[in-house]
């Protein structure tokens, strides 16, 4: 084994330790990359970047031999992976022995220096997702957009579309239902929300964040780093909290969340670190609980909160379409 690398037991893959250090820093475990690490190693061998269809279909077990981890450390890290949405696991029948097929996203495959994967913005259903399986990267990516911007696809794109009428029919019906679905809620929720640059779909509710009205605050007190808040970061830090520790996002703890999660990004620790991985790891540290105003924020950030937070009990838990 190389220096500086860790290599997978039955594997041709080695991991380096720039990339377990990245990984810890981001809040993951050795044993999630090890394991995404052999997914892409499956994938490699069934030469499916270069065919431009990233599945893997490999068990746990498999994994498990592979790694030398054992089977409930492996479900543990996958489940972690799926919940981060690096990827997504699916059988063709759910029975014993029936091996699973891992979709990998783009950010599965940054990890590793690869390009390729597909970028999920909003999860989309089960039967969708399935659908999808096998199906070449730049078709499933614009199926994706689709579901992202509740729109149907094109006659072009279905005639694109190599899956069979089976399977389209599968993402005509999920497609219809996401519409139906997603539309009349979404169009109540821009009455409610219009004036917010960024939105974000909670478990209970819709959170408008209005960038502007943040940055107004910071003109009004002088405070150079709150002119130049980043909206798009609260928001996902409060997604990926959200998923963690939903019960942290409360009506009244909003405001405050909102204007710890600005300063911390601009002035406090995760100021150094990349969108992605600063959203992640600030979420992961608020998770823990424990969590406590920054060293040395001044007030004026919560008064800016509070007045440019806005947010709507969602129906059903709806995913709102990502492009209007």
């Amino acid at each position: 084994m190389r220096p500086g690398t860790t290599a997978l037991a039955h594997s041709n893959l080695s991991i380096s330790w720039q990339v377990l250090c990245k990984a810890r820093a981001a809040g993951f475990k050795d044993t999630h990359i090890v394991v995404l690490g052999a997914l892409l190693d499956s994938l490699q061998r069934y030469d499916g970047i270069a065919q431009g269809v990233f599945v893997a279909r490999i068990s746990r077990h498999d994994i498990a031999h592979i790694t030398g981890l054992t089977p409930s450390q492996v479900q543990r890290a996958l489940s972690h992976l799926c919940d981060e949405r690096l990827i997504w696991r699916a059988q063709d029948a759910k029975v014993s022995g029936e091996v699973s097929w891992t979709l990998l996203s783009a950010r599965a495959l940054r990890w590793f220096g690869l390009r390729g994967g597909l970028e999920i913005t909003t999860l989309p259903s089960h039967a969708f997702l399935h659908a999808l399986i096998n199906e070449h990267v730049s078709v499933a990516q614009e199926l994706l957009s689709c579901w992202d911007g509740c729109v149907m696809p094109s006659p072009a794109l279905a005639s694109r579309f190599a899956g069979g009428g089976k399977r389209w029919l599968i993402i005509e019906a999920a497609l219809s239902d996401r519409i139906a679905e997603v539309v009349p809620v979404q169009a109540a929720t821009d009455a409610a929300l219009g004036h917010a640059a960024v939105r974000v779909s909670l478990n209970d509710r819709v959170v408008g964040i209005s960038e502007s009205a943040l940055r107004e605050h910071g003109e009004r007190v002088g405070d150079a780093a709150l002119k130049t808040v980043d909206a798009a970061f609260i928001g996902a830090t409060l997604s990926y909290l959200s998923a963690r520790r939903p019960e942290a996002i409360t009506e009244a703890s909003l405001p405050r969340l909102v204007a710890e999660i600005a300063f911390s990004r601009h002035v406090g620790f995760v100021s150094r670190h990349n969108h992605a991985d600063g959203a992640r790891v600030l979420a992961s540290c608020i998770a823990r609980g424990g969590w406590k105003m920054p060293r040395k924020m001044p007030q004026s950030w919560y008064a800016a909160a509070s007045s440019a937070v806005f947010s709507m009990l969602n129906q059903q838990g709806v995913r709102m379409c990502v492009a209007n």
